[in-house]
């Protein structure tokens, strides 16, 4: 499968200069091109669960 220049166009602006907006635009990009919302979503999710569970371990041992 090819990746649409769109999608090209905003993913190297993203790798060099991060942002939440330019994440959101890619984000609807590949929705819109048929990828599954759902893999963002567990991505996400999984980090925020581990970030949470470390931060949680972190405050236990102050």
């Amino acid at each position: 499968m090819e990746i649409p220049e769109s999608v090209q166009s905003i993913l190297s602006r993203l790798m060099t200069t991060p942002s939440l907006v330019l994440a959101r635009q890619l984000e609807q990009l590949l929705a819109d091109h048929g990828y599954r919302k759902m893999v963002f979503g567990r991505i996400n999710q999984k980090a925020s669960i581990e970030a949470a569970s470390e931060g949680e371990y972190l405050d236990s041992t102050v």
